[in-house]
């Protein structure tokens, strides 16, 4: 029998993903989950959530700090990749967060899909002409939920 393909849904940082205090990417998230049918090789990973029940709890991951410890984006992605490596996962999804595209590029062998959710001008590691093209040249596929996000992201690139 085939082994089955995993993939990996990687939420921001503070992105909750509880029932009461989602963001926008929770529930974009959610939505995706609850329509496709590879819902059963899809680990979703987050921090941590507030009050309320999870929006999935189907292969989901919550990543937590170390006791007195500061979390940053750096921990946080750097944990997230040593559990895709020991999870054979070979496709991850960075919502909004190109420093884990870059983290996980330059980390790990796994295909990497970057969706904008936000101004990628406004976000670090896509916020150059240089971020960006290494960005291009490296993710497997970049998305953005507007026509205008995609617009600002390839603003001075001199790419049609």
């Amino acid at each position: 029998m085939n082994e089955l393909i995993s993939h990996a849904i990687i939420l921001p940082l503070k992105e909750n993903f509880s029932s009461k205090e989602s963001g926008a990417v929770s529930i974009w998230v959610n939505s995706y989950l609850q329509k496709t049918k590879f819902r059963n090789n899809i680990h979703v990973f987050c921090s941590k959530l507030s009050n309320g029940a999870y929006l999935s709890k189907k292969n989901l991951y919550i990543i937590k700090s170390e006791k007195n410890k500061f979390f940053s984006n750096y921990s946080y992605i750097k944990k997230i990749s040593e559990k895709i490596i020991t999870k054979k996962i070979f496709s991850a999804e960075i919502h909004n967060r190109p420093e884990y595209a870059k983290f996980l590029i330059k980390n790990t062998n796994v295909k990497v899909n970057l969706i904008f959710h936000n101004d990628p001008n406004g976000l670090r590691d896509s916020n150059t002409i240089e971020k960006k093209k290494f960005l291009l040249n490296n993710c497997n596929k970049i998305i953005f939920v507007s026509e205008y996000l995609k617009k600002r992201f390839f603003n001075n690139l001199n790419i049609s």
